[in-house]
């Protein structure tokens, strides 16, 4: 019943806005989150992809994407048990615990693999992917559309 109310009412939040979910940028600490978040959501509902796949230290990307209610859901991994529990109370977001520190270049494989036992992609599926680019510290993140072998 709650199930119901709860869709029913973000229906009605997302049309009677134009197709977006505004208002939720308060929460946000940059102007690049707010944008980043909001674009991934508008991207998921465009390509209609499967999932957004986020590795994530301290969950605050996945987060602030969450806000914005995309049309597909976040799947992040991590190597912290506190952040991989508190992403589980977020709207739309699967957290998984990496038991080991994995290399960025294996996050994918690693990510992929896990996506298609869940049942959240299969082969020839599109998933959104979010990762940062550069030197640790730095601000720059990607959004790349990955196409599941």
């Amino acid at each position: 019943m709650m199930d119901s109310i709860l869709r029913e009412t973000e229906a009605y939040q997302f049309f009677a806005r134009g197709g977006l979910f505004k208002g939720t940028a308060h929460c946000r600490d940059s102007h690049l989150q707010n944008a980043l978040s909001t674009s991934i959501a508008q991207l998921s509902r465009d390509l209609m992809v499967r999932c957004i796949f986020v590795p994530s230290l301290s969950g605050t990307t996945a987060s602030a994407i969450s806000s914005d209610r995309p049309a597909a859901p976040i799947f992040v991994l991590t190597s912290s048990e506190k952040v991989c529990r508190k992403l589980e109370l977020l709207w739309g977001v699967f957290s998984h615990l990496v038991d080991k520190k994995l290399k960025e270049s294996d996050y994918v494989a690693y990510g992929e693999a896990l996506l298609k036992k869940m049942g959240l992609a299969k082969q020839g599926d599109f998933i959104l992917m979010l990762s940062k680019i550069g030197k640790a510290g730095t601000d720059t993140k990607a959004i790349t559309i990955h196409k599941i072998n």
